[in-house]
């Protein structure tokens, strides 16, 4: 029976019954979302009346500043770690990105609330803590790629402040994506890919660009500018057009329907003639933005290309997406986070990218264009991973080479790369 009074409670219970409500509303958050869950629901999946959770947490808030700090606790202590000697030179790197995937799977809901479930209507102290840089892991990555870089084991072309924005992005949201699976054998994957590349042979650049796959992604890409930069005719375009920019300024949720009018020139009420809602807007924006991807995706993957030429040409698409319609990239993360499902939210778009990808890597496998990976499935999630990761104001042919260079030929030098397969 459930005790009723503070007194009835040991120190020691107290302290079990207030871990297991925690790690309850971790599981209830990662499910439903920070905004989508309520304390109630926390008290239904502990089997306790609401009443009762008060008991040990005054408010929803302060459950999720418990989780964040816990998870910002233990990644501050990763990085504070004195380093040790690797056995090769980039072994640390790989390590490392295991140590941290190990972490973020063990506190998912404070990784899921600060990389896309970040709660508009909250405390300063819940604000600030969610929006926290992790400048200890920052700098531990910087450390390492440099010293990597310094030895001769990655290539001086690489660009070490992309690799390590990659890397410290992927590596977080791959906890997320990988479901009840083990993270690390993601991160696994991801550090493979990054350092070693697929591409059994380094192909040059100038044919790489000459292919029929990157002609047909230069296509679209012409297509995008125009398109990305267009409102439209309509006051419909005009209004997503307008909130596109708006929702990547000043965030979703902090935007209203009044911003948007306010903004485009015309009346809330004119809004409501064509979107229900905010939501409805936020959706017509995505989806818009996912047809335009996965067209391309469609052309590129079924060109008459080699696999690592179509591959490249992904890339090309991925890197000019993130420049030209880089409001896109912010608003995703909105998107993920009201439909509260980060993993695996429509739209359908989103898996059948995933699928035209692997089957692109398993044709490059077949024809022994590819290294045979332990898991073709793995590496091409920790591959779509890597494509989304936002790379700021970079221009998309920076982009482009970048990916190019790790996806391809991998990061690491070519001294080096045959030891990289045994780690």
């Amino acid at each position: 029976m459930e005790a009723t009074c503070s007194e009835d409670v040991s120190p020691p219970a107290e302290h079990t019954r207030r871990s297991e409500l925690l790690r309850i509303a971790a599981e209830v958050f990662s499910r439903a979302g920070y905004s989508g869950t309520s304390l109630r629901d926390i008290a239904d999946a502990a089997g306790i009346l609401a009443g009762s959770l008060y008991h040990h947490f005054p408010s929803k808030e302060s459950l999720a500043i418990e989780l964040i700090s816990a998870f910002h606790t233990e990644i501050d202590a990763l990085a504070d770690v004195p380093e040790k000697d690797a056995a090769h030179p980039l072994t640390g790197i790989v390590e490392f990105a295991e140590q941290v995937g190990r972490i973020a799977e063990r506190h998912r809901a404070a990784v899921q609330m600060c990389r896309y479930d970040a709660p508009s209507s909250a405390t300063e102290a819940l604000s600030t803590l969610v929006r926290r840089e992790p400048l200890g892991l920052n700098s531990r990555w910087a450390k390492l790629l440099n010293d990597a870089r310094e030895s001769g084991a990655i290539r001086a072309e690489v660009d070490p402040p992309m690799l390590r924005t990659v890397l410290s992005g992927a590596v977080l949201d791959l906890a997320l994506l990988a479901g009840p699976d083990p993270t690390v054998g993601l991160v696994r994957s991801l550090t493979s890919l990054l350092l070693h590349g697929l591409a059994t042979d380094r192909r040059a650049p100038a044919r790489l660009d000459a292919s029929a796959a990157s002609r047909i992604a230069a296509d679209h890409v012409t297509t995008w500018s125009a398109l990305a930069a267009a409102t439209g005719e309509g006051r419909r375009d005009l209004i997503l057009a307008t909130a596109r920019q708006e929702f990547a300024r000043r965030g979703y949720e902090a935007t209203t329907i009044r911003d948007i009018a306010a903004a485009s020139g015309v009346r809330p009420s004119s809004i409501y003639r064509h979107f229900t809602s905010k939501q409805e807007i936020l959706t017509g924006i995505v989806e818009r933005f996912s047809r335009f991807l996965l067209a391309g995706y469609e052309a590129v993957a079924g060109a008459r290309s080699t696999a690592a030429e179509r591959l490249d040409a992904l890339c090309r698409l991925m890197a000019s997406a993130g420049s030209l319609f880089q409001p896109e990239f912010v608003i995703v993360k909105d998107w993920w986070r009201v439909l509260n499902s980060p993993a695996d939210a429509p739209p359908e778009d989103n898996a059948t990218r995933l699928r035209l990808l692997e089957s692109v890597i398993s044709d490059g496998i077949a024809a022994g264009e590819f290294v045979r990976p332990r898991d073709p499935a793995l590496l091409a999630v920790a591959m779509r991973a890597t494509l989304w990761v936002p790379l700021g104001d970079s221009a998309s042919a920076q982009r482009h080479v970048f990916l190019r260079q790790c996806l391809l030929d991998g990061a690491a030098s070519a001294e080096e790369r045959e030891s990289i397969q045994s780690l």
